[in-house]
């Protein structure tokens, strides 16, 4: 939270107190506050922060990563951050809020930044208005890259979020692709998502449309797979198709003592390609506790961009237990459970998840694929993305 005046910062101190964060104020007003405690609500351990520049401020938090509300000016925040702008996709949200906290406007990443979402926050939580601009948000429309947020989706090609917005907001049809078998329970979800017409990859199934006829086809097409070739496989032929690649895929790795990295990756890339999946679509890497100080596992999800965890020996054999995977009574002697790359995918991944890869072993080293429940990521999504 910035603010540049006494009234801004009272403002500002409003809203960390509603709903967190860490409050930016010019040096001056720091040393001149000590009458105004506008941080006793803020989060643990959290203090004012003085500056003397406020454009270089809102650049360090901005490069940072770090979602900014300046309660000042619009243009002071629009000159302030222009040179730092990157792209949709990678920006943090950026709001402003008037000096007496009636309006909240996003001005940047409204969408997979999670502005939008922030602003409706903020604006319940202090009694202003949300003053939304994004065409598909007023018209009740989930756009592309919304969509991304929800379905914790890569965007393959970011520039064909543009057409796809569009077409939405212009009212043409927008055909949306996906596999029941693979998006499972959120077809429900999918179907009911305004501006789209819901269409089933293969053979047809309750709740999915098949394809279409030749007459029938959009212009514009969003395909939804983690699949390698199942948007050619479906026959889509739209003049502009954007491909959303869910990372609902966890990848659970066993290894032996002193594996190295580029070993570890090139299994789990194997994996992935035996599976016939996309590498974008992994969401983790996942091994058990006693692997936790292994190097080569923290190298290997450094270089494939994704989190490592570790699950406790307990929830390995709550695992093992619920799905009755196999064991290894030498495994079990080795590392104190009996087995290492399934249960930890399966864990990992989280409830309702399944195995759409059991382990492949090779060079001591075992990997497995879970994939997520899709419905429950969205629902844990839903804050950023609901309208």
């Amino acid at each position: 939270m910035f603010a540049l005046t006494p009234g801004g910062a009272r403002t500002a101190g409003r809203i960390v107190s509603a709903v967190g964060g860490g409050l930016h104020l010019p040096e001056r007003l720091v040393e001149a506050s000590g009458g105004i405690h506008l941080t006793a609500s803020a989060e643990p351990g959290s203090a004012t922060v003085g500056f003397t520049g406020v454009a270089a401020a809102l650049q360090r938090e901005f490069e940072a990563g770090t979602a900014l509300v300046c309660v000042m000016a619009t243009g002071i925040v629009v000159r302030s951050i222009a040179p730092v702008l990157r792209s949709k996709l990678e920006d943090p949200a950026v709001l402003v809020v008037d000096e007496l906290g009636r309006f909240v406007v996003p001005l940047l990443s409204g969408h997979v930044g999670g502005a939008n979402a922030l602003a409706r926050r903020i604006a319940q939580a202090i009694g202003a208005q949300a003053v939304l601009t994004t065409s598909t948000d007023v018209q009740g429309i989930l756009g592309p890259d919304l969509l991304a947020v929800a379905l914790d989706a890569h965007v393959e090609d970011p520039a064909v979020l543009l057409p796809v917005s569009a077409a939405l907001a212009a009212g043409r049809p927008v055909d949306l692709w996906v596999d029941p078998a693979e998006v499972g329970g959120v077809s429900a979800f999918l179907s009911d998502l305004v501006g789209y017409r819901l269409r089933a990859i293969g053979a047809a199934e309750p709740g999915v449309p098949a394809s279409p006829g030749i007459g029938e086809r959009a212009e514009v097409a969003v395909v939804v797979t983690a699949s390698v070739d199942r948007g050619a496989s479906a026959g889509v032929e739209a003049e502009v198709v954007l491909r959303l690649v869910p990372r609902w895929t966890v990848a659970g790795v066993g290894c032996t003592r002193g594996t190295p990295a580029a070993t570890l990756v090139s299994a789990v890339r194997e994996a992935l390609d035996s599976a016939g999946l996309r590498e974008g679509s992994l969401r983790a890497l996942a091994s058990v506790r006693a692997k936790s100080d292994e190097p080569g596992l923290a190298e290997a999800a450094a270089e494939l961009g994704v989190p490592l965890v570790f699950a406790d020996d307990e929830h390995v054999e709550a695992q093992i237990a619920a799905y009755d995977l196999a064991e290894s009574e030498w495994v079990k002697k080795s590392i104190g459970v009996g087995a290492a790359s399934e249960p930890a995918a399966l864990w990992a991944a989280g409830p309702g998840a399944e195995l759409v890869q059991h382990k492949i072993a090779r060079d001591g080293i075992t990997v497995a694929l879970a994939r997520m429940d899709g419905e429950a990521v969205v629902a844990a999504r839903e804050e950023r993305w609901e309208l």
